[in-house]
């Protein structure tokens, strides 16, 4: 394995020296990573821009699966396919990422485990932008360790899709897409719907989303709507505690949006959006005891607003912005109690007990100049929420650009993490929630190199972020509960690199190899605070590595494939389920799995077969909950352009 990782790299460094001839086009791709106009190559971060073209050419089947691989990205999962993922970046918690859907911020009050509750199926994605380090200035709070800005199918022609796979366990997986255009307007709707009877007990699911965007152009500007729903039940085997193994739960999520983008001199950029989560969770999906009265019922609803304004004048930018956000829920777990019980939507044997809300004002201001070949880039942001004194945060970030294609950066940022509900107000027999927690705070401080040509995208980091008041679940032994608590400090730093080769563009498009990526992320965390146990901020990822490619078997064949090598932090509390009880601390087991797809491509049709976890490797994302062993899926596609 050495030597191969080795001929690996001298071959890289030799396609380097090859891929100097012409400059990026990647470059030059306008991104959601500043208030004012930015380009990917100007960017004072580590940023990972997936396209179309590489999300068809990805082993992945999932939105979690497209991110597994990425630099610095931590897909921490209870199950299979878009089940349940939390999403962690750069040594953060799955609580600490900003999720946006076409530059829109749906993050769920009610608990991170919702963040990806999105209504797209990989199928419907134009492009995911991944900002790792805090991006608090840009993307408001809660974009503490990064941000992901995820954008849908762009419709420029007519066109309908439809495809259909199949695979173990009883695995189906359908939908359809069309894009159309009349005149100003361009229109796309898709729905998809996937199940599977699960890869061992209680781990079945049945996934639909629906989703349906209108865009409308005028010489002043564009109007586009947006409306989305997915449906997710599963299996949640263990999910929450392995005491009580036979768990269910139901999410439905509702999402509509209109967006306003000006020509004009001044360019204005405003969302208006709602979205709603609606969660019920049974601790017993048959069978309960006695004591057992109601499952958890929950429902969010977060209202917003935002205006963006920006003006550029040769070498100078500058913006101003402005987001209202009202975060609320009902439950019956979850807030302060309630004068009447309410009804739950949809649920005949639901109801509310409780209720919390809170709004916020948040304001940013931004300012770009370039001199020579520097770029100096700074702002503030400021947040005042109805539960929290006001808050200001700044963060400056500069780029020098050495060559054509290369610049080395540094940035240094503040953001803040408010506590979600559950952390607030959860109570049940394993955890407790404390209302008076405060926000957690970062300092992130981060110098890196770019090296962007037109056949390679290099990029590399350093970067340590110091976290106060974090948030996370502890305790000090095994017979305690779990409680949400302020940890005092928290000094993450790390390293990390990425390369990708494009090596059909530096040879032919028939050449055998037509990419590689290699992906590197060395992270560790210290704790200056109390002995405890930590359930989330201290199991993070101390090395991953991934090494990705894309092989051109023949005109129409090609074969891709991945690597990912994980070596997590911490100790998890083993469950033996024969004693029926928790026996001991084990340290996560580091693993190495492949995933293979074979796909042929002839004119309108394509067809795959994939295999994920190639080698049937035991292993484990979070505490006792094993994750599948090798699934082999198979299927089929259609695309048609039309006038």
């Amino acid at each position: 394995m050495k030597h191969l990782f080795a001929t690996i790299m001298l071959l890289s460094g030799y396609f380097c020296l090859w891929a100097q001839k012409d400059t990026v086009e990647l470059g030059s791709i306008s991104i959601y990573a500043a208030r004012t106009p930015n380009k990917y190559a100007n960017t004072a971060r580590l940023v990972k821009v997936i396209g179309k073209e590489e999300i068809a050419a990805t082993t992945a089947q999932s939105l979690p699966e497209l991110l597994e691989g990425a630099l610095n990205m931590d897909i921490r999962q209870r199950g299979a396919d878009e089940v349940q993922s939390d999403i962690n970046m750069a040594g953060g918690s799955f609580e600490q990422v900003a999720i946006l859907l076409n530059g829109i911020k749906l993050n769920d009050p009610q608990s991170g485990h919702h963040h990806l509750n999105l209504p797209i199926a990989p199928e419907d994605i134009e492009r995911i932008e991944i900002f790792s380090g805090t991006t608090g200035r840009v993307h408001g709070a809660n974009a503490f360790s990064g941000a992901i800005n995820i954008i849908t199918t762009k419709v420029d022609k007519n066109f309908f899709k439809a495809r259909l796979s199949g695979g173990q366990y009883h695995f189906l997986n359908g939908g359809f897409s069309a894009g159309f255009n009349y005149d100003n307007y361009s229109s796309f709707v898709s729905l998809s719907s996937k199940n599977s009877d699960g890869y061992t007990k209680n781990t079945d699911f049945n996934i639909t989303n629906l989703y349906y965007s209108l865009k409308n152009k005028q010489d002043f500007g564009s109007f586009t709507l947006q409306m989305g729903y997915k449906d997710k039940s599963f299996g949640a085997q263990s999910f929450y505690t392995p005491k009580y193994p036979n768990q269910f739960e139901q999410t439905k999520t509702t999402f509509a949006a209109l967006n306003f983008e000006s020509n004009t001199l001044v360019k204005l950029n405003s969302h208006v959006f709602w979205r709603r989560n609606q969660d019920r969770f049974e601790l017993f999906r048959t069978s309960p005891p006695s004591w057992y009265k109601h499952h958890n019922y929950h429902l969010t609803d977060v209202y917003g607003a935002d205006i963006n304004a920006s003006y550029e004048y040769k070498k100078w930018a500058s913006a101003i912005g402005l987001e209202y956000r009202s975060e609320n829920i009902l439950s019956n777990v979850l807030g302060n109690q309630l004068t009447d019980t309410m009804a739950a939507p949809g649920e005949p044997l639901g109801f509310f007990t409780k209720s919390a809300y809170r709004n916020s004002l948040q304001t940013f201001v931004e300012s770009k100049i370039k001199m020579n070949r520097f770029d100096l880039n700074g702002g503030l942001f400021s947040i005042f929420y109805s539960d929290f004194d006001w808050k200001l945060m700044g963060g400056i970030d500069l780029i020098y650009h050495i060559s054509n294609g290369v610049s080395a950066y540094a940035n240094y940022n503040q953001s803040i993490r408010l506590p979600s509900f559950t952390d607030l107000y959860y109570q049940g027999p394993t955890n407790v929630g404390n209302k008076y927690l405060k926000p957690e705070k970062a300092e992130h401080y981060e110098v890196g190199l770019k090296w962007l040509h037109q056949s390679i995208d290099l990029q590399s980091n350093v970067f340590y972020r110091k976290g106060t008041n974090i948030i996370d679940w502890v305790r000090i032994t095994n017979q305690d509960l779990w409680q949400s608590a302020n940890i005092t400090t928290l000094n993450t730093y790390g390293a990390a690199i990425q390369l990708k080769i494009h090596l059909n563009s530096i040879f032919d498009d028939n050449f055998l190899i037509q990419n590689f990526t290699i992906n590197y992320a060395y992270t560790n965390i210290e704790k200056s605070s109390g002995t405890f146990e930590s359930y989330y901020s201290l199991d993070f990822l101390r090395h991953n590595a991934s090494l990705a490619s894309e092989l051109k078997i023949t005109k129409k064949l090609s074969w891709q494939w991945q690597m990912l090598f994980q070596d997590r932090n911490g100790l998890y509390d083993y469950f033996d389920e024969i004693q029926n009880k928790f026996t001991d601390l084990r340290p996560y087991e580091s693993f190495f799995i492949i995933n293979s797809k074979l796909r042929y491509q002839h004119n309108a049709l394509s067809f795959f077969i994939s295999a994920d976890n190639l080698l049937n490797k035991t292993y484990f994302d979070l505490g006792n909950i094993e994750m599948p062993g090798r699934w082999l899926k198979a299927g089929v596609s259609i695309h048609i352009d039309y006038l």
